[in-house]
């Protein structure tokens, strides 16, 4: 039987090593993209026009910011819009629905698959972390395996409030609204709002048929 690489362990959400050379290639992947993306929000000095425009010329093309995206992530539907400071591990574990919009600041640990349904909106500086570790020290310090993924998985029309994090393994169904710098620790039952650190039930959102 042959044996499983660390980014087989890491996908099958087994303890893995990250300092792994596969890993770590793939991760500056992502950051030089991250980079590239970033880029892209720059404002432009006359010299850098002139540049473009004879790059132009030349048949060379600034790629766009979709392009990039669609680069780094594993998919993305139409009409997605992502803020300048987007972080993230990987990139291609990351799955974004349809006309969502991530705010300012959104940093994404995609060692476990990231999945965002259709028009998920998510405020400045939301972090989702879809890693964990072992919480026995010994195992925790142990190079070859004290990380391993968890997935997390929200659903349409999602609205995440300012400065939340959503811990590995959550899955938040349709149409919840997750208060501003709440810690979402389980997860959230469609049509409801859930706030606090750790979150917790508020109330739920009526229907429009009710």
């Amino acid at each position: 039987m042959t044996e499983q690489t660390e980014k087989m362990k890491m996908l099958s959400g087994l303890p893995y090593n990250p300092n792994d050379s596969e890993l770590q290639a793939e991760r500056a992947r992502a950051w030089r993209l991250l980079y590239a993306f970033g880029q892209t929000f720059a404002p432009k000095q006359n010299w850098q026009m002139m540049v473009e425009k004879i790059a132009d010329i030349l048949g060379f093309r600034r790629r766009t910011q979709t392009e990039i995206l669609k680069e780094l992530l594993g998919s993305m539907g139409e009409g997605v819009s992502i803020a300048p400071g987007f972080c993230c591990d990987y990139g291609y574990l990351i799955h974004i629905g349809a006309g969502s919009f991530l705010n300012h600041g959104t940093i994404i640990l995609d060692c476990g698959e990231v999945r965002l349904g259709k028009n998920v909106f998510f405020g400045p500086g939301v972090h989702i972390y879809a890693v964990n570790h072992p919480l026995d020290p010994a195992a925790r310090s142990d190079p070859s395996g004290g990380v391993f993924g968890r997935p997390v998985t929200i659903g349409d029309n999602v609205w995440v409030g300012g400065g939340a994090k959503i811990m590995p393994g959550v899955t938040v169904g349709a149409n919840a609204v997750i208060g501003a710098n709440s810690v979402v620790t389980k997860d959230v039952a469609a049509d409801s709002i859930v706030i606090g650190a750790p979150a917790r039930f508020l109330r739920a959102i009526p229907s429009k048929a009710a």
